[in-house]
């Protein structure tokens, strides 16, 4: 399968595995450390099951072990911010901007991994950026409020665009489930040390329907993980790939006008749309 197909597959995991989350955040119950906590190990476990059957291996990590720390403090922070920002920000603000980590991403991708910022990957990000711009746009009326949230998002961005870099390297090195295993585990520890206490919340997502709805969640968010590295490994560069990703605000409001019933400002969203689709072919 190509690279750029599997980078569109993850677009579209990632967009219904926004959705859940959202609606899991959203309920009054929840708390974003310990949820947070749960999301890490859980898909650690899923994976670990996965090696178990599938008898993968591990190679030496001597030589990598440094990238994983920092993956580990990245994504960390990454994760932790995304939970507390969809706990007080809309999805869409949310998704808008954490597009900043395509820029982030761009620099590092150019930086670490020796890729060349073309005219077509430059324009191609443009065109995506630009896409999420005009969604985000609202009238003089209804302005848009700046709060935490908005700085959650921000740092959010910031961790998960530098950490995509790191562990395309990484997955370079040792594999994409082997990262995969690491990258999830490490932070949901460290978050745990940090913050020992928001294990005594975990209780609220034990019962049956929320805990349903984290497995799907996880396992969306999995797959996302998994083809998003995959089309790395397919010969796609980093910054290509995760230009692309990041059309993943368009596909999220596209599919919460059908799953959750917002159709508003539907011209901007066509506009929008298109604007993502012709950046979409220029990253390809």
């Amino acid at each position: 399968m190509s690279w750029f197909i599997l980078a569109l597959m993850s677009v579209l995991f990632y967009s219904f595995s926004t959705i859940f989350q959202k609606k899991l955040m959203g309920e009054n119950n929840s708390d974003p450390v310990a949820f947070m906590i749960v999301f890490q190990f859980l898909v650690t476990g899923i994976l670990l099951i996965y090696i178990l059957f599938s008898h993968t291996t591990f190679p030496n990590l001597i030589y990598v072990w440094p990238n994983l720390i920092l993956n580990g403090i990245l994504i960390a922070i990454g994760s932790l911010c995304m939970f507390k920002a969809l706990k007080i920000t809309e999805a869409s603000e949310y998704t808008i901007i954490s597009t900043f980590s395509v820029i982030i991403n761009l620099f590092f991708a150019s930086v670490f991994l020796h890729e060349v910022i073309t005219l077509n990957k430059l324009i191609g990000t443009i065109f995506i950026i630009a896409s999420i711009l005009i969604i985000a746009l609202k009238a003089k009326n209804n302005p848009t409020k700046i709060h935490k949230g908005h700085l959650f998002s921000l740092l959010s961005a910031i961790g998960f665009g530098t950490a995509f870099s790191n562990e395309s390297y990484i997955v370079g090195q040792i594999g994409v489930i082997q990262n995969l295993v690491i990258g999830f585990f490490l932070p949901g520890l460290l978050v745990l040390l940090i913050k020992p206490k928001s294990l005594q919340h975990v209780r609220n997502l034990l019962p049956l329907t929320s805990l349903f709805k984290i497995i799907i969640f996880s396992i969306l968010y999995l797959f996302g993980a998994i083809t998003i590295f995959a089309a790395y490994t397919q010969g796609g560069d980093a910054g290509k790939i995760y230009g692309i990703s990041n059309s993943t605000v368009i596909a999220t409001v596209i599919l919460s006008a059908i799953f959750l019933g917002e159709k508003d400002k539907p011209l901007r969203k066509i506009i929008a749309t298109i604007s993502a689709f012709a950046g979409i072919m220029l990253l390809r």
